[in-house]
């Protein structure tokens, strides 16, 4: 199961603390995933965020997407 947007925002914060413990990323993804279960996060996801951490960038929130919109009322189209 893919964790959804908030469980990543709070994944994101969490990662911050552990950061600060000096663990490398594959250390991270297997802490992480044995608090929250298999496959909670993937390596590449943890190196991502890691990436942008280091780099100073601490915001969390996806970012807009180009696309066509998601629609919200789905009952009113069936």
């Amino acid at each position: 199961m893919r964790p959804t947007a908030r469980q990543r925002s709070e994944s994101s914060i969490r990662f911050l603390e552990v950061i600060e413990t000096r663990e490398n990323e594959s250390q991270v993804a297997k802490i992480v995933n044995g608090v929250y279960g298999a496959d909670t996060l993937t390596d590449n996801y943890v190196q991502f965020r890691f990436l942008r951490f280091r780099s100073g960038i601490f915001v969390v929130k996806d970012a807009h997407r180009i696309g066509r919109p998601v629609v919200k009322n789905v009952d009113k189209i069936t």
